[in-house]
């Protein structure tokens, strides 16, 4: 079966990839939207771009410690599990 595979060697680091993933593609959504179709109201759409890209590398080092902690959650657990699980 390929449900013990998805839960002991994807789902422990993909739930941290995943919200990164997530996370980034809402502000981009965000940034395109405000950038190009609808400036913030009040704002040109320069004012915007910079009001959000403040908002956007705000936001970078969670992003960054998601991926960081996916990537070690993956390197070291996740080949433990996988590796206990396969030995069984």
């Amino acid at each position: 079966s390929i449900w013990p595979f998805l839960c002991l060697g994807i789902l422990p680091h993909g739930v941290f990839e995943l919200s990164a993933f997530f996370i980034c593609g809402a502000l981009g959504l965000k940034f395109g939207y405000h950038c190009v179709a609808s400036p913030l109201p009040g704002l040109s759409r320069k004012q915007s771009f910079f009001y959000i890209w403040r908002e956007v590398i705000s936001i970078m080092p969670l992003i960054l410690t998601l991926l960081a902690i996916a990537a070690v959650v993956e390197i070291y657990i996740s080949q433990v599990l996988l590796f206990k699980y396969l030995k069984m």
